[in-house]
């Protein structure tokens, strides 16, 4: 059954892996996707393998024969396989594909394992609220009725907050989905300049937008590093290394500096022009031209933001940390004086 179902995302790093490798060896894309579906066990992926084969004989371009399925290839798969047809470095972009998405799994679970106690603990706290509000909370009530008085204002808050939990958060939350969903999916996608300013709006998110801007940060100077040493001369490097910054306003950014370039500028002038990379970044950039070492300045600055951003997943996991401590004393002292409160009361 398990091969009916879609490909995970490590099946995909594997397939544009073993392209890479194929295409490197010799081949040219038609085999060695001949190759790929016949090594291939997920199903789905045979199916859609064969179906870029059929789109190849064709006439179609590889991106365009691979972009009837964005459940399955995410949008940077696509991306980089546009830049592959024009530029006759398809081994490279497959293997390109294959670093970004797996660094991209190595983010998310850091970032899961940041985040699953303060889920795990929130969750337990909720559970809790819940049982009480549905077990306990309604005899309190039936006999505040019985007795014919008023509940004590610490039980009444009790019983209003989990009544909004429980008839009013779903609607509120469906409501801010259905913002999102005219926004980012709809007006996102019609308009391109309301694509850049959603984009440019996230940077500006608390917490969210540091790591945002790191990881944009790693992901394109790594891009840049692996194209160096493979010998790609700067112009083109540029050009498959903005394809990893998915932000559109960042891309633009980056895209004003391979103009400058391409102009006949220097590389870290173009850099501190867009502001994209910091005051330090740029001097560890600097080091490395005068060096003749972009290839080790590139490596140094992945290192740096890597560092930045360990740090900072470590703040914000100590910070959750006392975040739920303080909301879960907050909440069982609320819980327990909204319940002792109320049936001491209720049966004195």
């Amino acid at each position: 059954m398990a091969k009916m179902f879609h490909p995970s995302r490590k099946q995909i790093i594997r397939f544009c892996s073993e392209m890479s490798v194929l295409i490197n060896s010799g081949l040219n894309v038609r085999s060695a996707l001949l190759q790929m579906n016949m090594a291939t066990k997920n199903l789905l992926l045979r199916t859609i393998i064969q179906e870029v084969l059929d789109r190849i004989d064709k006439g179609y371009a590889l991106a365009d024969a691979f972009s009837g399925y964005p459940k399955i290839f995410p949008q940077i798969f696509i991306a980089f396989l546009r830049q592959g047809d024009f530029s006759k470095h398809i081994a490279y972009v497959f293997a390109e594909i294959a670093e970004s998405l797996n660094e991209k799994n190595r983010i998310a679970r850091e970032v899961a394992t940041a985040i699953t106690p303060f889920l795990s603990s929130f969750a337990m706290i909720a559970l809790a609220g819940v049982l009480l509000s549905e077990l306990v909370m309604p005899n309190i009530a039936n006999m505040y009725a019985d007795k014919g008085t008023s509940m004590p204002t610490v039980t009444v808050y009790l019983i209003s907050f989990f009544d909004f939990l429980k008839y009013s958060l779903m609607d509120f939350l469906f409501v801010l989905a259905g913002i999102f969903f005219l926004f980012r999916v709809v007006l996102a996608n019609v308009s391109p300049v309301f694509k850049v300013y959603w984009d440019q709006s996230k940077l500006y998110i608390p917490i969210y937008s540091k790591f945002y801007i790191l990881l944009a940060k790693i992901n394109f100077a790594r891009s840049i590093n692996m194209a160096i040493s493979n010998g790609y001369p700067i112009q083109t490097v540029l050009k498959f290394s903005s394809i990893v910054v998915l932000n559109s306003f960042l891309r633009k950014k980056v895209l004003g500096s391979i103009s400058f370039v391409e102009s006949g500028g220097e590389l870290a002038a173009a850099f501190r022009m867009i502001k994209f990379f910091s005051h330090a970044e740029i001097e560890i950039l600097d080091v490395g031209i005068k060096a003749e070492s972009l290839e080790g300045a590139f490596k140094n600055i992945i290192e740096f933001n890597e560092n930045d951003f360990k740090q900072r997943l470590v703040i914000l996991k100590e910070s959750l940390n006392a975040f739920v401590m303080f909301i879960t004393v907050f909440l069982l002292c609320f819980y327990l004086l909204g319940f002792y409160i109320g049936y001491l009361y209720a049966i004195f």
